[in-house]
């Protein structure tokens, strides 16, 4: 995953570098939507087994709650 956000930061420089390449601006769009969409359902599912693991202990439970509240 570090080295997809990489290859986007690289895309985004090249976009900048060069915007009138439509191509390689959409390019970059789609890349960036794909990255964004792995980045939420990574933390989706990090939540999710953090959460079920801390079943049994409401105090962690509501401190991970707390964290996702806090990040929005």
């Amino acid at each position: 995953m570090i080295n997809d956000i990489r290859k986007q930061d690289h895309l985004h420089s090249q976009v900048r570098k060069y915007p009138h390449n439509n191509q390689l601006k959409e390019y970059y769009q789609k890349y960036r939507n794909m990255i964004t969409s792995l980045i939420r359902n990574a933390e989706k599912s990090y939540f999710k087994t953090e959460l079920q693991k801390a079943e049994k202990n409401s105090k962690l439970k509501w401190k991970l709650i707390g964290k996702q509240i806090d990040k929005n």
